[in-house]
């Protein structure tokens, strides 16, 4: 049976790992508006299925631990150098990408709760750059339970990939039928695995370009030239909430 064929993967550091591009052009406002800014960011299983039946703490704190000593290299600064607003300037300014090549990412910690007995995943630090820790523990969690659930179910993963390709395939072909239909990828929270979503990517970008404009993975935009596609997440509303909340408890104490 053929197997399926993916690219070379990149280095794996933060970028890579799985950010989406409302991270850092979120980090940077938070970086120009509150850059003294400190909060706290919780994982939870809304689900009702035990992550922790699947996703070892210990070797997921080993995997965080590790990803946060990367921090940036200048590949990827020099990416963010080189995007441009709809205007042709810098989209993310000297000052802003020298910050992040200089400040070190806040520490995750993963633990199993007593309350729920499943994982706990918490970091706390300065706002511009915890942010960029959500998306990355999203799909840690999602690769390492998919992959280990498999496994321990004794799933044949080619069978597997087989299987979505085959609909990936059926997808593309009426996505080539209807040309006026566009859409872009925001799949890095959720992924299956970093693999084969390059390997969607990858067929999209090449087999339908009409209907394909852009992913939301910085990673893969800028390995495959594809468009970096991302706005804000709730997080914005969320932290200027909290932030309204103590100043109103500052004034009236």
């Amino acid at each position: 049976m053929e197997s399926l064929t993916y690219g070379p993967m990149i280095e794996q550091t933060m970028l890579t790992a799985g950010m989406d591009f409302y991270k850092p052009t979120m980090s940077q406002l938070e970086y120009q508006k509150h850059p003294e800014a400190t909060v706290t960011f919780t994982f939870k299983n809304r689900a009702d299925n035990r992550l922790a039946d699947y996703v070892d703490p210990t070797a997921l704190q080993q995997r965080f631990d590790t990803l946060g000593q990367h921090g940036f290299n200048e590949q990827e600064l020099h990416y963010f150098a080189s995007l441009q607003t709809t205007q042709d300037e810098p989209l993310f300014t000297s000052d802003y990408l020298n910050y992040i090549a200089t400040h070190e990412l806040p520490k995750v910690d993963v633990r199993i709760a007593p309350d729920t007995n499943d994982l706990a995943i918490t970091t706390e630090g300065e706002w511009p750059m915890v942010t960029f820790w959500e998306t990355v523990v999203m799909s840690e969690v999602n690769e390492t339970y998919y992959a280990n659930k498999l496994a321990k179910e004794g799933v044949d993963i080619e069978q597997l990939y087989l299987e979505g390709d085959r609909r990936l395939s059926e997808k593309i072909a009426y996505f080539k039928e209807h040309p006026e239909i566009k859409f872009s990828d925001f799949g890095t929270r959720r992924r299956f695995s970093m693999r084969w979503h390059k390997h969607v990517v990858e067929r999209l970008a090449n087999e339908c370009p009409q209907n394909f404009v852009g992913t939301s993975n910085v990673a893969l935009a800028a390995e495959l030239g594809l468009k970096p596609i991302g706005t804000f997440a709730h997080e914005l509303p969320m932290v200027y909430s909290g932030i309204a909340d103590a100043n109103k408890q500052d004034i009236t104490a």
